[in-house]
């Protein structure tokens, strides 16, 4: 049913992870027809990523030099 609303309304649907947290409730959404995943921090992104989820949107800023060398490395396995 979302799926043709969404498709009617002519919008994209990217459903944020902390509605499921988890990976399989994330891939649900995607074959529903959301283009993506939304995660507020990287460390769920990293989890979507690492099950198979590769069009993530990561919703908050990265600070830090750790975080960003996570971040490249999560960029090399998913469109981020």
């Amino acid at each position: 049913m979302a799926k043709i609303i969404i498709h009617d309304a002519g919008v994209a649907w990217r459903p944020h992870s902390k509605a499921m947290k988890t990976p399989a409730l994330a891939h649900m959404c995607l074959q529903a027809g959301a283009i993506g995943i939304t995660c507020a921090k990287l460390g769920e992104a990293e989890v979507m990523a690492a099950a198979g989820i590769h069009d993530i949107l990561i919703a908050n800023e990265i600070v830090g030099s750790r975080k960003i060398e996570r971040l490249v490395n999560l960029c090399r396995h998913a469109d981020v």
